[in-house]
């Protein structure tokens, strides 16, 4: 069967072209934060040696987690590698044109969330009997929403992982049109989505999957079971089963000790307004579909609100699991006329179930407003994608370039730098000076104990910033890391301090250069949806001291 007649594409890629201009300026104001910037220098090895690696070809290490993510080799394997893929693009204009890597590593993720929409409003038009005023009213509701669009600036998987749930729904909706051009959009994402993010990916791909198969044994629309099998089979069970396989292989499950066990924690996937809220209204219009006699719809709703819910719940088990790696899963949820169709309902519930789906994409917008600045709607990512843009064109400097512009000055080319949270920030923006403490002997573990880097001993620091309220080291080692710092004045956390190495057992004494209010997770996506504070220094703002040691002070020209 051949594909029959669609609505226009142009006004789905006229919002899409609308939402590209109205998301991209201001990009290049922010530094990347502590996971933006693994991503990046992930795709920085991509566009080196084809893949991503801990230890590039000059041999340097490329490490956030201090050296746990270091197993028995140099490849990148304790996550899946989409992202990085998506982002390469972005950064190879930068390099090859000397474009902001920064902001050019974000561009591809702009192009992702705005096709989003796209995808979604001509989805809607197209499969499911929307009319196209509401097609493009949710599409840019899914554009506008908050939550995503600060997520989905960032160089990150949120963006990619929107964009493959939608086209993966589309897939669904042309599949029980049966379009055959259904078959291979839904295998691949089915196959991408695990491979994008092991957790929210592997739930959404296997949804996905219990709906196609769901719709393949209707016999009415597909009375020819030969052909329902070989559907389900190439196009479902295949790539599904060859992702699972891939991504284990990659990041072997069973011997990855170093990313900690299975243990019960709490349910914290679904605890997020702009999940919760998807849910509370899908579940709303299967009862309201209930009353309709609309069961089959109904029944279909309900089975891929349970199956998200359960897989999600089942994966918080892991200590690592947190909400932000389910923002795509309310899509599959929310937009239900893709999963379920429109059915038998009447022209006016046909306006109010889309108008309360814009309203629930939004609503957490509505609530956010009410509960932080008193406005009814706060569009929080609007604000700060306007306020990056000011800023960008009037040149404002974050402290973190500030800090960069001052070790591009003054620091030598062999003097050892260490930046504590994020030591990745050396090789991004200062690569080939060496960084003093990568990997921490703390990180070993089981994969990574023969590696032969730990037969070297991390110098002392010529220049160490760190974050005196917080404490010294990474993130994932603070605490415990082979540098630690001491305060000479507890009372002054922006005075000297001895920096303390214990496989050197050596300390020195170190002086401050210059101090900032900086917080060590400035630019997180979830610290600009918990507050409107935009500062420049961010909304908890620490102490970030940049020092070397004391004898080679020198006043700063």
């Amino acid at each position: 069967m051949t594909d029959t007649a669609t609505p226009p594409r142009w006004p789905h890629l006229l919002l899409t072209a609308v939402l590209v201009a109205l998301c991209t300026p201001g990009l290049g104001y922010r530094h990347l934060w502590l996971d933006e910037v693994d991503t990046a220098e992930r795709t920085r090895t991509v566009l080196e040696s084809g893949y991503p690696r801990v230890v590039d070809e000059r041999g340097f290490f490329s490490l956030n987690t201090a050296g746990r993510e270091i197993e028995d080799g140099d490849v990148h394997r304790y996550t899946p590698w989409v992202q990085y893929y998506v982002a390469a693009p972005g950064l190879a204009v930068a390099m090859a044109l000397d474009l902001d890597r920064d902001k050019w590593s974000r561009v591809p993720f702009v192009l992702c969330h705005a096709a989003t929409s796209g995808v979604a409003s001509y989805a809607l038009a197209a499969f499911a009997g929307v009319p196209l005023g509401w097609a493009i009213a949710v599409g840019g509701a899914l554009g506008l929403q908050s939550v995503r669009l600060v997520y989905n600036r960032t160089v990150r998987y949120h963006a990619p992982m929107d964009l493959l749930s939608v086209v993966g729904l589309a897939g669904l909706a042309a599949l029980w049109a049966r379009r055959r051009s259904a078959r291979w959009i839904l295998a691949t994402s089915i196959f991408l989505l695990p491979q994008t993010h092991s957790m929210s990916g592997s739930a959404i791909a296997l949804t996905l999957g219990v709906l196609a198969w769901s719709f393949l044994v209707e016999k009415e629309r597909f009375p020819d079971r030969g052909d329902a099998r070989r559907v389900a089979l190439l196009f479902v069970a295949l790539p599904g089963l060859a992702s699972a396989l891939l991504l284990t292989l990659l990041t072997r499950p069973w011997a990855q000790a170093a990313w900690g066990a299975w243990e019960r924690r709490e349910v914290r996937g679904l605890d997020n307004s702009a999940i919760r809220y998807a849910f509370i209204f899908s579940l709303a219009c299967s009862g309201v579909l209930v009353l309709l006699r609309e069961r089959a719809v109904a029944l279909r709703m309900a089975l891929c609100m349970a199956l998200l819910a359960g897989l999600v719940s089942l994966m918080d088990w892991h200590p690592m699991s947190t909400h932000r790696y389910y923002l795509s899963v309310p899509l599959v949820v929310a937009l239900w006329p893709l999963t379920a169709g429109l059915g038998g309902l009447t022209t006016s519930w046909r306006h109010v179930a889309l108008g309360a789906l814009c309203l629930a994409l939004l609503f957490p917008d509505f609530q956010r407003g009410m509960a932080v600045s008193g406005n009814p709607l706060d569009f929080q990512g609007l604000r700060r994608v306007f306020h990056d843009a000011e800023q960008e064109q009037k040149g404002t400097r974050q402290p973190m370039h500030e800090v960069v512009d001052i070790l591009r000055l003054h620091a030598a080319p062999d003097e050892p730098i260490l930046m504590d949270a994020v030591p990745q920030y050396v090789n991004w923006y200062l690569y080939g000076r060496p960084i003093a403490l990568l990997p921490d002997v703390s990180e070993r573990h089981a994969l990574n104990h023969d590696h032969p880097v730990w037969e070297r001993v991390p110098p002392m620091p010529e220049w160490h910033l760190w974050y005196p309220t917080w404490g010294a080291g990474p993130w994932t080692c603070h605490g415990h890391c082979d540098y630690r710092a001491e305060l000479v004045d507890a009372a002054n956390p922006a005075g000297q301090y001895w920096l303390i190495s214990g496989r050197r057992n050596e300390r020195v004494l170190m002086c401050p250069v210059r101090a900032w209010l900086g917080s060590r997770v400035n630019n997180a996506p979830f610290e600009f949806l918990a507050t409107g504070n935009l500062s420049p220094e961010g909304f908890r703002t620490d102490v970030m001291v940049l020092a070397r040691p004391c004898a080679r002070v020198a006043p700063l020209e």
